[in-house]
């Protein structure tokens, strides 16, 4: 009989050997991938805010030029009986909220920041499509991984209002 907790206990010294061996590696991969994940969805929802707050200022503004309540705004401008966005300083904007978001961190810039703005008319209203990139802010994993997945967020801004 003590022969047999012996073997038992061989046993199971093996299988704790095998355990360290491939499973630790695969628990520990999967909790620096999840640290990643966390922080990639963290860098996606500040970019979002960022626009959102962008999206809603310009809108405020409008309504303000269009009822009469201010004659002049940085942010929109009346051209041809319609309150359109003064790009330079809706940049200015986006720049600032971005380098004070967490996206940029105490007042930096993300490298490799990319804006793209786009006009369109449909329906008689002008419809802007804001998108901005850049790559995310890695933790564990190589900067190559952060090129791999920008972060990538967009917003529309309708227009109608006319002053």
């Amino acid at each position: 009989m003590a022969m047999c907790f012996k073997s038992l206990l061989e046993k199971q010294k093996g299988a704790v050997m095998l355990e360290a061996a491939y499973v630790l590696p695969l628990v520990l991969i999967v909790a620096l991938l999840s640290v990643e994940a966390v922080n990639y969805a963290s860098d996606r929802y500040s970019a979002n805010n960022v626009l959102a707050n962008l999206n809603e200022s310009i809108l405020l503004e409008a309504s303000a030029v269009s009822s009469g309540m201010t004659a002049t705004s940085p942010l929109v401008t009346c051209q041809n009986n319609q309150v359109v966005p003064n790009e330079s300083a809706v940049q200015t904007l986006l720049n600032t909220n971005i380098q004070n978001s967490q996206v940029g961190g105490a007042g930096n810039m993300p490298d490799g920041f990319q804006l793209n703005w786009t006009q369109q008319t449909v329906s008689g209203l002008l419809v802007y499509i804001v998108n901005i990139s850049f790559p995310s802010k890695t933790l564990v994993l190589p900067e190559a991984m952060a090129q791999s997945f920008p972060v990538k967020s967009n917003t529309i801004v309708t227009l109608g209002f006319s002053c």
